[in-house]
């Protein structure tokens, strides 16, 4: 009993397999796979078959999103799922009660979620069955994280990279700190940072070539 389908931008094809419980894919020569779902109808966040739906209706992909990431309307379990390329399952929103709370991640509380989408921004749009209601999950995006240099780079590498990061004239994106400007490297920012890799591949006023961005007051 398929119920929803979307496609990724590689043609693949998901499938909301309701009766069966699970979320499948298509890949572009037809061969089918379940990227996640043990087949039983209850919840369980977890990797691929160790996670569990109950009657999922629909799902999502964010065609903006580098990652990848899946939506479900987890229709009975009154949740929406989110799934990692790997399979990983994760609650995105939703605390399993069938309600009408608004609140962020597991505060809020849906009744039947039964369709998705997701905006320019985005935003995953909720068809909230049973509420009668049009529901909009924010974009959060995640905390910056620190990267490192690999230790085992050699030394050369390092010393021309530190020259490259010092010299003004090959930085694309300058922060505003306090009047105080500060330039930097788009393509070092989003290679040690998941935060700043959503932020500068997002259609925000950051991602614009030779942006200034204003932080804090």
């Amino acid at each position: 009993n398929p119920t929803g389908a979307a496609v990724d931008g590689d043609g693949c094809v998901y499938v909301a397999d309701q009766s069966n419980h699970r979320i499948r894919k298509i890949a572009p020569d037809g061969t089918v796979t379940t990227l996640a779902g043990s087949g039983s109808a209850t919840f369980a966040d977890g990797q691929g078959a160790a996670a569990h739906f109950h009657n999922p209706e629909d799902v999502a992909v964010d065609m903006l999103d580098m990652y990848g990431f899946v939506y479900v309307a987890d229709q009975s379990n009154h949740r929406i799922r989110k799934i990692a390329p790997d399979g990983t399952v994760t609650t995105l929103a939703g605390s399993g009660n069938a309600g009408s709370i608004e609140g962020q991640g597991i505060a809020a509380h849906f009744h039947n979620p039964s369709k998705l989408a997701v905006d320019a921004e985005g935003n995953v749009l909720v068809s909230d069955k049973n509420n009668g209601r049009i529901r909009s999950i924010a974009a959060l995006l995640p905390p910056p994280t620190r990267g490192k240099l690999p230790p085992t780079l050699p030394s050369a590498y390092r010393d021309e990279m530190r020259a490259l990061l010092d010299d003004s004239s090959f930085a694309d994106i300058t922060f505003v700190v306090e009047g105080e400007k500060v330039t930097a490297h788009r393509a070092l920012l989003a290679a040690r940072s998941e935060y700043f890799r959503t932020m500068l591949s997002a259609s925000f006023r950051e991602a614009q070539p030779s942006s200034e961005v204003p932080i804090g007051g």
